[in-house]
């Protein structure tokens, strides 16, 4: 909410020499509302919270077309850490006063879009003290670019909150499956859980990430329908 989105379908099927967006597609009627493979997504005058279908049609040099969607919710940020702090011990929230405490050793670098962390996989985090403005009951989404320096049996969490007792609101969970060569369809892949009072909602990849690669890892949930995008 008040800021724009830059979208970015040049990952597309080989060939493709037309790109069209709808915007806020209804499923059946098709509107062109942008062309070309990165528009912008403005919501600088939309008030949250609002979920939007976005639709992308792509056109090869025969003239076969496809058509893929994705969901783009619209709200107020409860938090963002930009890692841009590049030294101490607090990574600041832009958006809030939800600030974290960098706890073990993480390492300031420089990331692919603003800065960046880097853990050490075995203590490192960033803890951020509970807050009202996480007791999220009707949606949400979670995002964040991640890079893993090995794929290996260990689980790579990147956000997380869990209450003690039985959940009145959500608890969620986004994180990279462990890898124990079992061959288990779950092993290795992004994971987004979301705890209600109604029981348990999970989602995951549909491949297991690469070693030294950035991956953009976003979950959508609104109460019913649970969504898990990497690189879309």
């Amino acid at each position: 909410q008040g800021s724009s989105m830059a979208l970015d379908g040049s990952v597309s099927r080989n060939g493709v020499v037309g790109y069209e967006w709808d915007l806020d597609y209804d499923g059946v009627t098709f509107d062109v509302d942008a062309t070309g493979a990165t528009p912008v997504f403005d919501a600088s005058s939309i008030t949250g919270p609002v979920t939007y279908n976005v639709a992308l049609r792509v056109t090869d040099s025969s003239g076969i077309s496809d058509l893929g969607m994705t969901k783009i919710m619209v709200g107020t940020a409860v938090a963002r850490w930009s890692f841009n702090d590049g030294a101490g011990a607090t990574a600041l929230d832009s958006v809030g006063t939800n600030n974290g405490t960098l706890l073990n050793g993480p390492v300031w670098t420089s990331g692919l879009i603003d800065g960046a962390l880097s853990f050490d996989g075995v203590d490192d985090y960033v803890e951020v003290p509970d807050s009202p403005s996480f007791d999220l009951t009707s949606a949400i989404t979670m995002e964040a670019w991640v890079r893993l320096d090995s794929i290996d049996n260990n689980y790579n969490t990147i956000l997380w909150k869990v209450d003690d007792a039985a959940p009145t609101d959500y608890d969620f969970l986004l994180t990279r499956n462990r890898t124990d060569g079992s061959g288990a369809s779950w092993m290795g892949k992004f994971q987004a859980e979301i705890q209600t009072t109604n029981g348990l909602s999970y989602v995951r990849s549909s491949f297991t990430p690469t070693a030294g690669q950035w991956y953009h890892v976003a979950s959508t949930y609104d109460g019913s329908s649970h969504e898990l995008y990497v690189n879309g």
